[in-house]
């Protein structure tokens, strides 16, 4: 957005001054203000240690991609004290004819953390004694960076300063991300983004609707807009009733449908003119473009989407990440998770296929932790690669259901699975029926990987004290390829579109086939680009192997505890030898499905009648150490 206001607006309307930071030195990731920028530090506070490297008041910092923000550092050593610390731009000369604004976009550098700033003027030199006006006093909550106006009208034909001036508490940063004094005329708009879907069935309404933005002085009531498929034109349609301030929303719909009855790719082409019915008024972007795929819904079956993490045990923010995925996840019976322990160094559940995978999908530093990404789909804009860093929940949620809006022409299925204790053989077979020969070529593999849950490992945590969680069990652990490739093997359907493979495999002893389980997903395989592997689809076991077990958890044998009625089907009665202070149920997907901090006993009976059936792993903690016993559910 700052590029889009910055750079758009200079072609529109007269710009007497922008800086946008990007062309600023930033060596290291960090670099000073630009020339002619002025900054003071009132305060006496001392940074944090923890941002030592941070030595200025204002710098800039370099987020990559072409993403530099002019930042004031405002986590100190004292949580009561505001900091007090100024950004001066150089000297503009307001034109005497004409109506100029200051605009700029501001945001905060932690959710947790809000930040406040005053904008000052000064009509004289840029000293802070200057500064007698105040314009504007901001709250700066996190967010996507948001523009602010503020009219210059009463400057015309006088040169003045303009300071940001942060103060505020115990946070952690304040980003300017671009800051411009521009000619705003009465009547502007921007068309910011479509609301499209990526892929339609055929013969469906699919609305054209997006959404603009108001851009000039006066708010934006109606406009024109048009759209174009393959270069043929819908019409032109003429929206009323809106009312957008500047930097303010609308949403539109074209009153005339997409509508093909051919599968294939359509270009939509959305344009829009005339603001407020002035055909001389500024629009910013008039026109975006977007691609639907257009299939046919006859030949679509379910897809179970692939959700692969990439985690590690030295990884702090990892924990956080995996319970925003599962909260993502919870109630969805069409994801399917796999933890890749690499990304972030390796530990002891790492194995071969992950790190490879890490390799391949470092592109561009896209393969991190915590990270994760979908079917192996580019989904993000933001980063290089389909690795996407762990948002929110509700960023998690919708990219959850970009993927699952993807059609899939792949029934996938595991048959005859069986573990045999006395040799350690896992044998069965991966059934597959593609709907349509377009859905796989050459490249097309077919994947394994051995899953291991209830492992518990040391593993670092920034959000608990101490950091280091002795007691943390990882869930769905990529252990190995069954194949015995990293990669899959090649996937050769016949006539009909259908393909087997049977798994002979034998469990390693370093892992506890009790509680080991597998999935199968096929995709496409380009080893010199890893934006064109996506999944088809995937498949998980239904449960853990049929093992041996060793009731009591081996690493707390001091706890002594009981879970019956097993298999149950109502109700499960946990007792253990003393008193309870937590119980955890998790499903096999490493989902906590019940937890109790309030047990008040040695004993309780907990309700299991909603539960899915299925294996479950009862988890109790208790002064002297932490028990764990598998149950089922039955129906």
């Amino acid at each position: 957005m700052v590029a889009l206001f910055v750079a758009s607006s200079m072609c529109a309307q007269n710009v007497v001054f922008s800086e946008d930071f990007e062309n600023v030195e930033t060596p290291q990731g960090i670099g000073s203000v630009p020339t002619g920028w002025t900054v003071y530090k009132n305060d006496n506070l001392s940074n944090n240690s923890q941002v030592a490297y941070f030595t200025d008041a204002w710098g800039v910092l370099n987020f990559g991609d072409g993403d530099k923000k002019a930042t004031c550092l405002t986590w100190t050593d004292d949580a009561t004290t505001p900091v007090d610390r100024w950004l001066v731009t150089p000297a503009i000369t307001i034109p005497q004819d004409g109506s100029y604004y200051l605009c700029y976009t501001t945001s905060a550098g932690n959710p947790s953390y809000p930040e406040s700033f005053n904008v000052k003027i000064s009509t004289t030199t840029n000293a802070q004694n200057a500064f007698t006006t105040t314009l504007d006093s901001v709250n700066c909550n996190w967010s996507d960076p948001t523009e602010d106006m503020i009219s210059l009208s009463d400057y015309a034909g006088q040169t003045i300063y303009i300071a940001f001036q942060c103060t505020s508490v115990d946070a952690v940063y304040l980003f300017l991300n671009a800051m411009a004094v521009r000619e705003v005329l009465p009547n502007g708009m921007n068309l910011t983004s479509l609301n499209l879907p990526n892929y339609a069935p055929m013969n469906s309404n699919i609305n054209i609707s997006g959404t603009v933005q108001g851009r000039g002085g006066a708010p934006l009531t109606e406009f024109d807009v048009e759209y174009s498929v393959n270069g043929t034109s819908a019409g032109v349609y003429h929206v009323s009733g809106v009312n957008a301030g500047w930097n303010q929303t609308a949403t539109f719909t074209h009153n005339v449908p997409f509508n093909e009855s051919t599968t294939g790719n359509y270009t939509i082409q959305v344009t829009v003119s005339n603001p407020n019915n002035d055909a001389n008024g500024v629009v910013e972007n008039a026109s975006l473009s977007h691609v639907i795929n257009v299939y046919d819904p006859a030949i679509t079956t379910n897809r179970t989407i692939l959700l692969e993490e990439f985690t590690g045990a030295a990884c702090g923010y990892c924990p956080a990440g995996y319970d925003r995925i599962h909260e993502a996840i919870h109630n969805r019976n069409d994801v399917t998770l796999v933890a890749h322990h690499a990304g972030y160094g390796t530990d002891g559940l790492s194995c071969g296929a992950s790190s490879a995978m890490t390799y391949f999908y470092n592109d561009g530093g896209s393969t991190y932790a915590p990270a994760f990404m979908l079917d192996r789909t580019h989904l993000s804009a933001e980063d290089p690669g389909p690795v996407m860093g762990i948002g929110n929940v509700s960023s998690i949620t919708s990219f959850l259901d970009a993927a699952a809006e993807i059609p899939c022409f792949l029934d996938l299925n595991i048959n005859n699975l069986n573990y045999s204790n006395s040799n350690r053989s896992l044998t069965g077979t991966i059934n597959g029926h593609f709907n349509t020969s377009d859905a796989y070529g050459a490249n097309t593999r077919l994947q394994i990987y051995l899953l291991e849950d209830s492992t518990m490992m040391t593993q670092q945590d920034y959000y608990a004290n101490p950091y280091a969680r002795p007691d943390y069990r990882h869930y769905n652990a990529v252990r190995a390829s069954i194949v015995g490739d990293n990669w899959g093997v090649a996937v050769t359907p016949d006539a009909n579109g259908d393909f087997s493979y049977n798994i002979n495999y034998t469990v390693p002893n370093s892992s506890k086939a009790h509680r080991c389980h597998i999935v199968a997903f096929v995709y496409n395989y380009n080893s010199s680009n890893p934006n064109d592997c996506k999944v088809n689809n995937a498949v998980g076991s239904t449960g853990y192997f049929p093992a041996d077990y060793v009731g009591i958890d081996e690493v707390a044998s001091n706890v002594v505890l009981n879970v019956f009625p097993n298999p149950a089907t109502n109700y499960v009665n946990v007792v253990a030898n003393e008193e309870i202070a937590n119980v955890t149920i998790m499903n096999a997907m490493g989902q906590t499905v019940y937890s109790n901090n309030n047990v008040e006993g040695e004993s309780i009976s907990i309700n299991t009648s909603d539960f899915a059936a299925g294996i479950y792993m009862v988890t109790v903690k208790t002064n002297n150490g932490i028990s764990t016993k598998r149950i089922s559910v039955a129906k």
